[in-house]
């Protein structure tokens, strides 16, 4: 839901984050939930950019630094992880920790705009007492992003965005399990499709090089 570029020393962009999450399984067919999101991103430097997202995903703290020369205006190299974490309060206070390390790889058009592609892996962590097998699950999952950001103004920018991950291998404190085991499936029926997320990024503000 963001660019591969920076925004460059002191450079603020605000971003609205509606979209979809689902679970795809080709036994199980999709279900999922709309949700939302604002983030908020400042450039520390011309390569570093610090910032953080609340929304239906928790609380989030966003990094990205950029490899490639900011001023080159040619494709883009970059790294953005982040880290969040929810609580879930079913009746057992549910603990929820997720983290990603997408490569965003942007490619400009003469328009203005940027093609944004981010292989990715995805880290997710889970506490529920109320498990029947295990307390703390994790799953480990490999995947990537599409987006395209438009821009509509000077200080104004839309980008849709569809992301799908894989879950490929879990850990509980009953013991290490892999995709399609019984145990995967019981806490994941859907570690045979996967993962997809369809977003809309209003981004707000932008870039600024002293």
């Amino acid at each position: 839901m963001q660019t591969a570029d920076t925004l460059g020393r002191g450079g603020v962009q605000v971003g609205l984050e509606p979209g979809w999450w689902g679970l795809v399984d080709p036994e199980w067919g999709a279900d999922g939930i709309v949700y939302g999101a604002v983030s908020v991103r400042r450039g520390v430097t011309d390569r570093l950019d610090v910032g953080g997202r609340i929304g239906s995903g928790g609380l989030e703290v966003l990094f990205k630094h950029q490899f490639t020369d900011p001023r080159n205006g040619g494709p883009v190299v970059s790294i953005a992880p982040s880290v969040g974490s929810l609580a879930v309060p079913d009746g057992t206070l549910a603990w929820i920790l997720h983290a990603q390390v997408p490569l965003l790889l942007g490619f400009p058009t003469a328009s203005g705009g940027q093609f944004v592609l981010a292989p990715k892996i995805h880290e997710f962590f889970i506490r529920d007492p109320s498990f029947p097998w295990f307390d703390t699950v994790s799953m480990t999952s490999l995947g990537a992003s599409v987006g395209y950001a438009a821009r509509l103004g000077p200080r104004f920018a839309v980008l849709p965005e569809v992301s799908f991950v894989f879950p490929v291998i879990g850990a509980g404190s009953g013991g290490l399990f892999h995709a399609g085991s019984g145990a995967a499936e019981f806490y994941y029926p859907f570690v045979e499709g996967g993962i997809v997320q369809v977003n809309l990024a209003l981004l707000f503000g932008g870039e600024r090089r002293e």
